[in-house]
């Protein structure tokens, strides 16, 4: 409208908005987009750098038979553990975490996802019909020279999916035979891209 003055936003304000815009509010950790926009970030610095992809086990069961507001309460509890890491952290969606690990080489990765497995493993969440016990599966890989961050995550899901396919509740390096052995249609789109 002619005339009006704009609305000025204080410096408060615009910083909440702004932490609105880059975390996810169930979680307090970055949601996707900050996540891959921090990551872009990280990959130019040329360090050692490893991702750690993790899912909640079961987590569907989990909503289905305990109700959302226990799969709401695992997804904190998962979150909480994550965000202590000195990682760049996320929630890419649903039940799936992402860290970035910089200046960390694989050895160093696999006992962080290790730890926060174990970690995670104690963690018990109270419901109305009992105490329920949440784990995850990881997957972590490693940088390679001439590497995308999506490449990069993609070795990682597939890491995931060998744990979660190998009994669940474990942690999965990156490996290329991996891919040979995996045998899931919805996954040859990623096993391709990730093996470039």
């Amino acid at each position: 409208m002619p005339g009006c003055a704009r609305p000025s936003v204080s410096p408060i304000c615009s910083r909440i908005c702004c932490g609105w815009a880059l975390t996810d509010p169930l979680t307090g950790v970055l949601n996707r987009r900050a996540f891959f926009e921090s990551a872009q970030q990280v990959c130019g610095r040329g360090q050692t750098l490893c991702a750690i992809v993790m899912d909640i086990d079961h987590f569907k069961r989990i909503n289905d038979v305990y109700g959302h507001d226990v799969g709401d309460e695992a997804i904190r509890g998962v979150a909480r553990e994550v965000a202590g890491e000195k990682a760049i952290t996320g929630r890419l969606g649903g039940e799936e975490f992402a860290m970035l690990l910089e200046g960390r080489d694989l050895a160093a990765a696999l006992r962080i996802a290790e730890e926060l497995r174990a970690r995670i493993s104690a963690m018990r969440l109270q419901t109305e019909k009992q105490r329920l016990k949440l784990t995850c599966s990881f997957g972590v890989s490693q940088w390679e020279p001439g590497d995308t961050i999506d490449r990069l995550l993609k070795r990682a899901d597939i890491a995931v999916y060998s744990a979660k396919s190998s009994g669940r509740n474990r942690v999965v390096a990156f490996d290329t035979e991996l891919i040979s052995a995996i045998n899931c249609s919805s996954l040859q789109g990623r096993v391709r891209s990730a093996a470039r």
